[in-house]
């Protein structure tokens, strides 16, 4: 996923500025790992996504990534970046 566009949709993180693409990967996959931690390997993207990336909603400067528990209930982690 293109970083610009990216940031285009997420108008909370408009002074934030990613060097490059893996910075977003690198986060995303952070997020992954703490909402496996969390929640054990079995997470699934929610809303029937197929792609963690899709995933990601940004609000004062924090990403949040929704994910679905073995439960299957939405759930969510979050960093911040600055």
């Amino acid at each position: 996923m293109k970083v610009n566009k990216l940031l285009q949709n997420f108008d909370d993180l408009s002074g934030y500025q990613l060097r490059k693409a893996e910075d977003f990967d690198e986060i995303l996959e952070e997020l992954v790992q703490k909402a496996k931690a969390k929640d054990g390997e079995n997470i699934t993207p929610c809303s029937g996504n197929s792609d963690f990336s899709t995933c990601v909603t940004a609000h004062n400067a924090e990403l949040m990534l929704w994910y679905n528990g073995k439960d299957h209930s939405t759930k969510v982690v979050s960093k911040k970046v600055n």
